[in-house]
C-alpha cells in the first residue's frame, strides 16, 4: 500500500501545530526525552565508573604482583651466588687427581644449596670441559643451554633469564624457567657458567591471584613468549595478542572477535617480564545487571506515573478542549444554538461558559438585528406607497399654480408652491438623507401653508452655518415643528405663539425645537399604547415614530429629549452625529 507523502506530512504538521500535538510533542520533549537522556547517562557513567575502578584496583594488584615476581626473581639471582661462596672458582680448571676433588666440593656444594630450595629443580655448573649437575637430570637441557654461552659471557657475569622457548624443558607437571650467569674467579673471567633450573610453579599463585571467571592471565617474556599463562596449554608459545599496544597506557579496551575486554598489564624493568591480565567487559559488569534491573524498574514506574498523568490532561484538558473547539466549528456553521458542556471543572468549565454566554448573547444580536432589518424595511415600504399619492397630486398643483398666476391671485400661487416643495420632498426616492439646509427649507415652506390657516404663530430660526451642510435623515425636525403649530398653539386658539429653532455642532450636532404653547404632561405621554385619533395619541405616534428611526440609524448613544409642562410650552432636544456633506453636492430640495 503506498503513502501519500505530502498529505501524510501535511497531517503530521497540522496535527503538530493543534493544541493537543503541541501538548505531546512537549511532553515527549520536554519529560520523556530528557528522562531516558538521564538514564542513559547514568548508566553510561556507572558503566565507565565500574570499569575504571575495576581498571585501577587491577593494575594495583598487577604491580604488586610484579614486585612478588621482582622478588622472587631477586631471591633466586641471590641463590645464583653460592658458588662464590665456596672458595673453588680459582681452582675450577685443574687437571688431575686435585681437579677431581674440586669437582667433588663443587658437587656438594651444589647438593646442599638445592636441597635448600623447593622452587629449583635442577642445578648445572659446566667449567673446563666438565658439566655437574644436581637434582633431575633433564635430557638435552645442556646442549639446548649452551646455545646461549655467548650471551652468558656479553653479560660479564651479570645473570639473566634464559627464556626462550627452546630454554624452557618441559618435565610432567610443568615447564620450568632458566636463570644462567657466568662465573669468575679472581683472577679470571668466565671460568665457568651456572645455569639454575625454575619451576614455573613458583609463578603460579601470583597468576592465580589474578584469574577469575573468565579473565586471562600471561606472563610474558620480552620476546612475546609465555612464560606462565592461566591456560597453561599456552606457555610456550608466542602471545596471541600480537596486535596489543603494550608500550602505552597500561589499561585500555580492546576488541577482538566481537567481544569487548579490557587488558591491564605491568612491565618489570628488572626481569623485562610483562604480567597482562584480560578480562571480558561483561565479566566487570557483572554487578550491573542489577544496576540495569533497577534503572528498567525506576523506567516503569516512571512510564506509569506519565502514562497516567497524560490520561489526566487528556480528560481534564484535551478532550474538553477538542469537544469546544468541535462546538466552535459547529457554531462558525451556522448552528446559533450549540451549547457547551458546563459540567466540566476548573478553567474549562469558565471556558464553556463563557462560550455558551456569547453564542446566547451573539444570537440575540442576531435576532435583534433581524427585527430591527425588518422595522427599517417597513418604514421604506411605507415611504414607497407615500410616494405614489404625491406624484399625482404635484401634477395637479402645478396646475394650479400655473392658473393663479395667470389669474394673478398671489396667495394661491405661494400656497400652492409651498405645498409643491413638500409634496417633492416627500416623494424623493431612494434618498433617506439630506441636509439640515433642506430640512429647514422644508420647515419653512410647511410653515407657509400653516400661517395661511391659523396666522397665529412666528418662527425664528438660528442656524449656525456649518451645521448647514451635516447630514440628517429626511422628516426628522418637520413632526416636531407639525405638533407645535397644531397642538401646542392650540389650532389656532392660542395667539402670539412663537417657535425657536436653534442648530449648532462641536462633537455631535445640536437641533433645539422650542414653543410658548401650551405644553403637555410628558410622563402621560410616554403612558399612551393607543393610537386613535385623539390628539394626545398623535403626538405620542409621532415622538415615538422619530425616536425609533434615531435609534435604529444612529445608534443608542443618540437620542431626543422632551421637556413640557401643562402651560409652560415645550423643548425638544436632539443629539446627533456629524454627518458632514459637501455643499456643491447637497440636494437643494423645491429650489
Amino acid at each position: 500500500m503506498s503513502v501519500n507523502t505530502p498529505s501524510f506530512i501535511s497531517s503530521l504538521k497540522k496535527y503538530r501545530d493543534s493544541f493537543r500535538g503541541y501538548v505531546v510533542v512537549n511532553y515527549i520533549l520536554l519529560v520523556i526525552t530528557p528522562f531516558l537522556v538521564i538514564m542513559s547517562l547514568f548508566l553510561i557513567y556507572y558503566m565507565r565508573t565500574s570499569l575504571n575502578s575495576y581498571c585501577e584496583n587491577t593494575l594495583r594488584l598487577i604491580e604488586s604482583e610484579q614486585e612478588r615476581l621482582n622478588e622472587i626473581s631477586s631471591t633466586l639471582i641471590e641463590e645464583s651466588m653460592f658458588p662464590y661462596y665456596g672458595n673453588y672458582l680459582d681452582d675450577l680448571n685443574i687437571p688431575g687427581e686435585y681437579g677431581e676433588r674440586i669437582d667433588a666440593l663443587v658437587q656438594e656444594s651444589m647438593d646442599r644449596e638445592l636441597s635448600l630450595r623447593t622452587d629449583v629443580d635442577e642445578i648445572i655448573m659446566s667449567y673446563g670441559g666438565r658439566t655437574i649437575t644436581a637434582g633431575q637430570n633433564f635430557r638435552n637441557v645442556y646442549e639446548t643451554l649452551n646455545s646461549y654461552d655467548e650471551v652468558l659471557e656479553k653479560s660479564g657475569g651479570r645473570p639473566l633469564w634464559i627464556t626462550a622457548l627452546e630454554a624452557q624443558p618441559r618435565i610432567k607437571s610443568g615447564y620450568l624457567m632458566v636463570l644462567g650467569r657466568t662465573l669468575n674467579s679472581s683472577i679470571l673471567k668466565n671460568v665457568g657458567k651456572l645455569y639454575l633450573l625454575v619451576d614455573i610453579k613458583t609463578t603460579d599463585e601470583i597468576l592465580g591471584d589474578l584469574s577469575d571467571g573468565n579473565s586471562e592471565t600471561y606472563l610474558v617474556n620480552p620476546d612475546l613468549y609465555i612464560l606462565n599463562s592461566s591456560d597453561k596449554e599456552k606457555i610456550g608459545t608466542k602471545f596471541e595478542y600480537m596486535d596489543l599496544d603494550l608500550s602505552g597506557k597500561e589499561g585500555f579496551l580492546y576488541s577482538n572477535t566481537g567481544k569487548l575486554s579490557m587488558v591491564m598489564y605491568n612491565r618489570s624493568y628488572r626481569t623485562g617480564w610483562t604480567l597482562i591480565h584480560i578480562v571480558p567487559v561483561m565479566d566487570i559488569l557483572q554487578g550491573f545487571n542489577i544496576v540495569i534491573i533497577a534503572a528498567i524498574f525506576v523506567a516503569v514506574i516512571y512510564l506509569i506515573f506519565l502514562v497516567s498523568m497524560y490520561r489526566g490532561v487528556n480528560q481534564k484538558i484535551l478532550i474538553p478542549i477538542d469537544k469546544l473547539k468541535n462546538n466552535v466549528d459547529e457554531f462558525a456553521q451556522g448552528n446559533m444554538l450549540v451549547q457547551a458542556d458546563i459540567n466540566e471543572a476548573g478553567e474549562v468549565g469558565k471556558l464553556n461558559r463563557h462560550f455558551n454566554s456569547m453564542t446566547q448573547q451573539i444570537h440575540e444580536l442576531m435576532v435583534k438585528n433581524k427585527q430591527e432589518e425588518r422595522e427599517k424595511n417597513d418604514f421604506k415600504m411605507k415611504a414607497l406607497v407615500a410616494q405614489l399619492s404625491p406624484h399625482f397630486l404635484y401634477n395637479a398643483l402645478n396646475t394650479i399654480r400655473w392658473m393663479s398666476v395667470i389669474n394673478k391671485q398671489n396667495n394661491i400661487r405661494d400656497l400652492t408652491e409651498a405645498l409643491i416643495k413638500i409634496l417633492m420632498t416627500t416623494a424623493q426616492s431612494g434618498q433617506d438623507y439630506y441636509t439640515v439646509e433642506n430640512e429647514i427649507d422644508l420647515i419653512k415652506s410647511y410653515a407657509v401653508l400653516q400661517k395661511a390657516r391659523f396666522m397665529n404663530f412666528s418662527i425664528n430660526y438660528d442656524i449656525e452655518k456649518e451645521a448647514e451642510h451635516c447630514k440628517i435623515r429626511r422628516f426628522l425636525v418637520q413632526p416636531i415643528i407639525e405638533n407645535s403649530i397644531i397642538h401646542g398653539f392650540s389650532r389656532g386658539n392660542m395667539t402670539n405663539g412663537k417657535i425657536w429653532i436653534k442648530i449648532w455642532t462641536d462633537d455631535n450636532l445640536h437641533i433645539t425645537v422650542k414653543d410658548n404653547g401650551c405644553g403637555f404632561d410628558v410622563d402621560q405621554l410616554k403612558m399612551v399604547t393607543d393610537h386613535g385619533n385623539d390628539e394626545i395619541s398623535h403626538i405620542s405616534l409621532a415622538i415615538q415614530n422619530i425616536e425609533q428611526i434615531i435609534k435604529i440609524d444612529y445608534g443608542e448613544e443618540y437620542g431626543m429629549q422632551i421637556k413640557s409642562e401643562a402651560g409652560q410650552g415645550t423643548v425638544v432636544d436632539y443629539v446627533l452625529p456629524v454627518m458632514r456633506s459637501e455643499c456643491d453636492d447637497t440636494d437643494n430640495i423645491g429650489r
